[in-house]
């Protein structure tokens, strides 16, 4: 059934049954870590679902999407082209995946209208330039015939947004000068672009965001890019850009029984290095505190799926640390995005 109907017939159960329907809080952890060397992670998140059971894995091979579709997309629905500009579509080859990335060829226009990767926090669809975004991005998937996504999708909102740091609005984000072209950008986009991130899904199990090449990935280009889908789109909701990664179907399953660790087990096992790369040496002094902790897939370089949790943080240095390479204040908070292999509790990168 399509989504629309789904959601009609969702509310006429409701409306017909008149059952009462009551609010309650959302459950959460609070509680803290401490690491060998004293430093203390605190965790502040809602529980977390353990949605894999088992370590099951998953050939993927990937589905081509002709240049001639991708182009006809970006017609139909990107920015009205200026003088000099055209659509372009390029295609990354890795292994057995394919990366299409499509954006306006004029090299006058600023290059950062799309980020390739997202490892922040989701986001809900309030303003009326959320909802035209969400819209375009649903038409764009259903013209280019894609039905695995995520919906509600992961993020849509302001690009500035998720940036990696925590920025309060629009002012903060061009005071913290993160991009050179940032006036420049907004000029050609209208104001301020929105990114939609779209996680594929297998077996209604989404993909990772943040690890746009997976592990074992070199300049050679070995690895697979993981699978998913990043959407710019302006505030009157035409595209700026779209990378999508590794539209996949899968072609061999090799079942595993193997039981899958907690997140607390991954934690505790990595605790040691994460307080050692981020809260030592001229990061003495960071506070971390952990905000999300879900489950997802990524691939490795054989273009196999396996099942992975995805820790999110808040990061926020010391003011030293922001005096020594000369940083904004504006960039003390951060949001990083760590992965870890839910068979061992093994770090992705």
């Amino acid at each position: 059934m399509h989504r629309k109907g789904k959601l009609l017939m969702t509310w006429l159960c409701i409306l017909m049954c008149a059952v009462p329907v009551f609010a309650f809080a959302e459950e959460r952890i609070q509680t803290t870590y401490k690491a060998s060397n004293g430093t203390e992670v605190v965790v502040d998140m809602p529980v977390p679902e353990a949605i894999i059971t088992d370590a099951t894995m998953y050939k993927l091979e990937t589905i081509h999407i002709s240049k001639e579709d991708l182009l006809a997309v970006m017609e139909k629905y990107g920015m009205p082209l200026q003088q000099g500009e055209r659509w372009e579509v390029s295609h990354s080859y890795a292994g057995s995946a394919i990366e299409c990335e499509c954006v306006l060829s004029d090299k006058s226009v600023p290059t950062e209208l799309i980020f390739a990767d997202y490892g922040g926090l989701p986001s809900a669809v309030e303003s009326e330039a959320q909802q035209k975004a969400d819209e375009t991005a649903r038409a764009v998937l259903s013209q280019l015939g894609i039905e695995n996504d995520e919906y509600p999708f992961y993020y849509c909102d302001f690009l500035y947004k998720g940036a990696g740091y925590v920025f309060q609005n629009e002012t903060d984000y061009l005071k913290s000068g993160i991009s050179s072209v940032v006036e420049e950008e907004w000029q050609r986009t209208g104001g301020p672009a929105l990114l939609v991130v779209v996680r594929l899904k297998l077996n209604e199990i989404p993909f990772g965001t943040s690890i746009s090449w997976t592990e074992h990935s070199n300049s050679a280009g070995d690895g697979n890019p993981t699978p998913g889908i990043v959407i710019g789109v302006t505030q009157e909701g035409f595209l700026t850009g779209m990378i999508i990664r590794n539209l996949f179907t899968v072609t061999k399953t090799k079942t595993s029984m193997e039981p899958l660790l907690g997140w607390e087990e991954v934690l505790n096992a990595n605790l040691d290095v994460i307080a050692e790369l981020h809260c030592t040496g001229e990061q003495t002094g960071t506070s971390l505190t952990l905000l999300r902790a879900q489950m997802v897939y990524l691939t490795d370089s054989n273009n196999i799926a396996f099942p992975a949790w995805e820790l999110i943080f808040e990061e926020e240095v010391p003011d030293s640390y922001l005096k020594a390479h000369g940083m904004d204040s504006l960039l003390k908070k951060s949001i990083i995005s760590l992965y870890f292999r839910a068979t061992d509790g093994k770090g992705v990168n």
